[in-house]
């Protein structure tokens, strides 16, 4: 089991490198290693004769791969990871961009400000940024005081340090799709759900 996991983790890292992180793809080497400790925790409980406390275990690592989730923060994280190879590697994915949460607008807003960011990337940015600055207006629309969190709080103040660069990427309106145009390119404002 031990092999087979490892081979998976390896197989999973090499595709991340090819084409990029994800949400599902982050969680799935979280869940590897966490899988990883809860199988040695087994042997070792073997080891020592008590293996009526796995249960303890397996409680123990399922609480450890949440927390972990909540401290890397994974939206952030893959903007921080694709586009540290985006910038000489592959394709921007823009559009996979737009359905990350709040929590990816602070390193989004950090890497539109690079002045080493390629043109087409830095246009790509600034209408994803432009996207997510619609959308956080609407829906501050639709909330009471008690919905406010700090990972909107933070995407909205750095939304407004960069307000006017982002006029630049005017939201397009046609019925009920929203849209960033970039040359021939369309950037909708809905986000879609694939890895």
């Amino acid at each position: 089991v031990v092999v087979i996991l490892v081979s998976a983790f390896q197989r999973l890292l090499l595709y991340e490198n090819a084409y990029g992180f994800t949400r599902i793809r982050i969680q799935t080497l979280v869940l590897m290693i966490w899988l990883g400790i809860l199988l040695l925790a087994a042997l070792v409980l073997e080891l020592i004769n008590r293996p009526r406390a796995f249960g303890l275990a397996a409680l123990l690592v399922s609480f450890g791969f949440g927390l972990t989730l909540n401290i890397i923060d994974p939206d952030a994280m893959i903007v921080k990871l694709n586009l540290q190879s985006n910038y000489t590697k592959r394709e921007l994915d823009a559009q996979y961009l737009v359905s990350l949460s709040s929590d990816a607008v602070p390193n989004l807003t950090k890497a539109f400000l690079d002045s080493n960011l390629p043109g087409l990337t830095h246009d790509q940015l600034g209408a994803v940024l432009s996207c997510a600055r619609y959308n956080l207006n609407q829906d501050r629309q639709d909330q009471a005081w008690q919905s406010f969190h700090f990972s909107r709080h933070a995407a909205e103040i750095n939304l407004q340090s960069i307000d006017s660069d982002l006029d630049a990427y005017p939201v397009l309106e046609e019925e009920w799709r929203y849209s960033v145009k970039i040359g021939s390119e369309v950037i909708w404002c809905q986000p879609y759900f694939s890895d």
